[in-house]
This record gives structure tokens, C-alpha cells and sequence, in this order.
């Protein structure tokens, strides 16, 4: 029984964490602002520059460029945080209605809870009740087939001649 909990448990677990991802990723992937800013930082490693904008100043230095490239990298990732913060609080307020739901039933649900556990603890305890009682109704009709069979046997056998 502890078997099956366990796999019940482990396929629960990774059926949410399967869901979780998933829904993390749609978001990235269909986020406007999240793609917009990645396909600018990965076009040129730097914001991509506006046509009517005064030319291009002078080169910048390596660490210049460095920095730039991790400011506009952090900018990305900012973007794509807000959006899950907020597609996390739409996720708040279905688990506050269903907190709410579940508190209009709480006297089932402990009712429900405690008839599982309580069958729980019978079935567990009454193992080597019922594993004593399977082994003597065995033994028994056992002993009795032997005994119908030599009785058969005995009935069924040819007689000696001349004995």
C-alpha cells in the first residue's frame, strides 16, 4: 500500500511540476515584450539602433560593450519576471477561491479523511490476521482433498485375487 501512495505521490508531483513548466514557457514564448527584447539583444548583442537617431558614436571599449550588453540582458530578464509575477497572481486568486471552496466542506472533507485513515490503520493492522486466517482455510482444505483422494484411491483400487 505504501508502494502505490509513493507512486500516487511521485505521478501527482510530476504531472504539476510537467504543468508548471509548461505554462512558464507558453508564457515566455508568447510574452510580446519578453521577444521583443530578446530578438533586439540577440540581433547585434546590443539594443538595436533607430534609423532617425543621430549617428553612431565613437566605439566603445570592451568593458563598455560588456556592460551594455549585461544591462540590456538584465532588462530581458526583468521583463520576463514581471510578466510571471503577474500570471503568478492570477494563480493567487484561483487558490483563494478554492481555499474558500474547500472551507464550506470542511466537515466532509475531515469526515472523508478520517474514514480513509481509520481504513487505513485496519488494513494494516489486520494483516497478519487475515494472512493466519488465509494460511489455516488452506491447510485445511488441503487435508481434506488428501483424505478424499486416499479415500478414491482405496475405493477404486483392484482387489488382491486370492489374497
Amino acid at each position: 500500500m505504501q508502494g502505490a501512495v509513493e507512486l500516487a505521490v511521485r505521478q501527482a508531483v510530476g504531472q504539476a511540476v510537467k504543468e508548471t513548466l509548461q505554462a512558464v514557457l507558453t508564457e515566455a514564448v508568447t510574452n510580446p515584450d519578453l521577444l521583443a527584447a530578446v530578438r533586439t539583444f540577440s540581433a547585434s548583442g546590443t539594443p538595436a539602433a533607430d534609423p532617425t537617431a543621430d549617428p553612431p558614436e565613437q566605439p566603445k571599449g570592451l568593458f563598455r560593450r560588456a556592460g551594455d550588453g549585461i544591462k540590456a540582458g538584465l532588462a530581458a530578464a526583468g521583463t520576463a519576471c514581471a510578466a510571471v509575477v503577474g500570471r503568478l497572481a492570477g494563480v493567487k486568486t484561483v487558490a483563494h477561491a478554492g481555499w474558500q471552496l474547500a472551507k464550506q466542506f470542511k466537515g466532509r472533507v475531515l469526515a472523508a479523511c478520517g474514514v480513509g485513515v481509520a481504513a487505513g490503520v485496519v488494513t494494516y493492522l489486520a494483516g497478519p490476521w487475515l494472512g493466519g486466517a488465509a494460511g489455516w482455510l488452506s491447510g485445511f482444505a488441503v487435508s481434506l482433498a488428501v483424505q478424499a483422494r486416499n479415500a478414491l484411491r482405496q475405493l477404486f483400487a483392484p482387489a488382491a485375487a486370492f489374497a
